[in-house]
């Protein structure tokens, strides 16, 4: 039995001595990657895999395929390997403004593409119908009426949103 398993062990290793194989990168949220080396040998040095960066985000490292952090690809490994980008989503604040109804608070903290919701105000005579990036009639809308938000917040900074009404019959 020792035998056979040497015997597989060589051939094993003498199959792969001319392969050239990928390093295949993923959940790249659109950063560049064409500084990262992309292939190996079993006679390529040591691969240190490099951090990169993505606007609205913050790189946490590399996870193989059974979520290992991995930092180096070392000299005399063999295979495709499958590379994927862990990210922290930047966080932004939102400041409310209103002229109508009441907020507890004006500032609320959201994450870069990811949704969230905002708290909603009502009025005697008014119906509240979300928050928008101005208060005239051609602000981008952010939220339905009842504060979820349209998508994942959409801009890398900050900014100021603001409650739109329209008039009801009581």
């Amino acid at each position: 039995i020792l035998r056979e398993t040497f015997f597989r062990l060589i051939k094993s290793i003498f199959i792969h001595i001319n392969d050239t194989f990928n390093i295949n990168y993923n959940n790249l949220q659109g950063a560049d990657i064409s500084s990262l080396t992309k292939t190996y040998t079993i006679y390529s040095e040591n691969i240190y895999l490099s951090n990169i960066t993505q606007k609205g985000f913050e790189f946490v490292g590399w996870v193989d395929e059974e979520g290992n952090f991995v930092t180096c690809i070392e000299k005399g490994g063999y295979g495709d390997i499958e590379l994927y980008a862990v990210w922290d989503a930047n966080e932004y604040v939102v400041t409310l403004s209103s002229l109508y109804g009441e907020l507890e608070e004006t500032e609320f903290t959201v994450s870069y593409k990811e949704n969230y919701t905002l708290p909603t105000l009502t009025c005697e005579g008014k119906k509240f119908l979300g928050w928008y990036t101005n208060t005239g009639e051609s602000g981008e809308r952010y939220t339905d009426e009842n504060g979820n938000s349209l998508e994942g917040y959409p801009i890398y900074v900050g900014r100021t949103l603001f409650a739109r009404w329209v008039n009801v019959d009581l």
